[in-house]
């Protein structure tokens, strides 16, 4: 979950074009933590 924040905080406020295609990678890859936030 950390690693995702990192990378959404690199994207969207640190502008890095790299960071936002490994946060789109992490989001659409079956991560549990994000299942079960999902199923809330």
């Amino acid at each position: 979950m950390s690693e995702i924040i990192s990378l959404f905080i690199d994207t969207y406020v640190r502008h890095q074009p790299k960071a936002s295609q490994e946060l789109e990678q992490l989001l659409t890859a079956a991560n549990p933590l994000i299942k079960s936030f999902e199923r809330k």
